[in-house]
């Protein structure tokens, strides 16, 4: 996770300028011609990268949630390492979180497809 994150983040941060980047690549959206719940997080998580919170607001309203989480989970990690410390994977605490989180995709995905 302490080199993983990081790289996350750069090839995100890099996703606008690979060639081909615009290719629509989600399985549901290409059979279904409806978008599945992370449907725009990528180019989300890459405009909130580059400073365009509006941009990112658009692609995927939870693209700054997931940067924010996947911000913890580095920091819990490095925490973990410089410790020396074993913490279990997911407290309670996390578990509800992530429960509220999958809550808040769905029902942006809802909304999505009846709006």
């Amino acid at each position: 996770m302490i080199i993983a994150v990081p790289a996350i983040f750069v090839l995100l941060y890099l996703y606008p300028y690979i060639p081909g980047h615009h290719l629509d690549v989600c399985a549901v959206h290409r059979m279904l011609n409806v978008g599945c719940p992370g449907c725009g997080m990528t180019r989300s998580l890459a405009a909130f990268l580059h400073g365009d919170f509006w941009e990112s607001w658009f692609y995927h309203p939870l693209g700054v949630v997931v940067a924010l989480g996947l911000v913890y989970i580095w920091l819990k990690a490095v925490y973990a390492f410089l410790s020396g410390k074993r913490s279990p994977l997911w407290s309670d605490f996390e578990t509800a979180l992530s429960r509220v989180f999958v809550a808040a995709l769905f029902t942006t995905w809802f909304l999505r497809v009846i709006l």
